[in-house]
């Protein structure tokens, strides 16, 4: 799955539980877990396959950077793509695309982060192992 989106100067990436890519066009300052908006998503059969056992590897980049993480498939098809979200604990629900993630929002690099706030364009690439 490769995602698209891009930062907002409302980008706080501060949650210490989960990280969410939406598609909403702005950022609240209450979106502590968001990273990143106006998400245009290639999904290429991955949600479908979310009901399997699997690990999944999600590498975000944005310029010359990179951030990387893992999570389990959520043994759970969700709804839409609208919003996808990661957790590091256990709970599932319709916007669930990992758990027990490596990372939320706030061990993102920081770096990362900052050009996100800048309203940097970002790639996300979500890859599904076994």
């Amino acid at each position: 799955m490769l995602i698209v989106g891009r930062g907002h100067a409302n980008i706080r990436a501060s949650n210490r539980r989960t990280l969410e890519f939406t598609s909403d066009p702005y950022v609240s300052p209450r979106g502590d877990c968001i990273l990143l908006c106006c998400i245009e998503v290639e999904d290429r059969g991955l949600m479908e396959r979310l009901g399997d056992r699997g690990v999944l590897q999600v590498h975000i980049t944005v310029g010359n950077l990179r951030d990387s993480f893992t999570a389990l498939t959520p043994m759970r098809r969700p709804r839409n793509a609208a919003r996808i979200v990661f957790r590091r604990s256990s709970h599932v629900d319709e916007h669930t695309f990992g758990i027990l993630a490596t990372k939320a929002a706030r061990d993102i690099d920081r770096d990362v982060v900052d050009l996100l706030r800048r309203g940097y364009v970002a790639l996300a690439e979500v890859v599904l192992t076994r």
